[in-house]
């Protein structure tokens, strides 16, 4: 299955200041602290309550910091140029994510727990949300899951069909 658009998020340990966030992103992108992704621009989104507040706009990928679900995470949303079995992808996205994170805690007061990820399959003309798709997909799910965690469980968070299909990652 070729699907570009992965979304993985981690959760933050405490609340964050997303606004705080804007400098860093800013850096980021004059100092080509992440040169694998040829980043754009920064958006502030701070007024929309529940959905990004912050965003790291790329040509391949987004980082953003988002409170979908009442839940603060920084999201690694990759969206073009992926290569590679789905469980390569997934693997090859949660390792971007996890450099992310570590360069975020680096350059700013914030703690990333690391005891699961949101995946969210975000193309809906390619993955639909069922419970169906959900079983094609779990063998490469667990492929990618055992890339970061011991004893990795795979669930599926969004059983509405019109929702994009989001997958929870746990393990320690």
């Amino acid at each position: 299955m070729n699907i570009d658009r992965l979304h993985a998020k981690l959760f933050f340990a405490n609340p964050v200041e997303s606004t705080t966030l804007v400098p860093v992103f800013h850096r980021w992108i004059q100092d080509k602290v992440l040169p694998d992704v040829q980043w754009i621009d920064v958006a502030s989104y701070a007024h929309v309550f529940f959905g990004p507040s912050v965003v790291l706009i790329g040509h391949q990928a987004d980082v953003r910091v988002d409170s979908e679900n009442h839940a603060q995470g920084l999201v690694y949303a990759h969206k073009r140029g992926l290569s590679g079995g789905l469980a390569e992808r997934l693997s090859l996205v949660l390792t971007k994510l996890w450099r992310v994170r570590e360069q975020m805690q680096q350059d700013a007061p914030v703690q990333i727990r690391t005891d699961g990820v949101e995946l969210t399959l975000a193309d809906r003309l390619l993955v639909s949300n069922t419970q169906e798709t959900f079983e094609k997909l779990k063998t490469a799910l667990m492929e990618a899951a055992r890339s970061r965690f011991d004893s990795p469980s795979v669930t599926r968070v969004s059983v509405d069909p019109r929702q994009m299909l989001k997958i929870e990652l746990r393990g320690r």
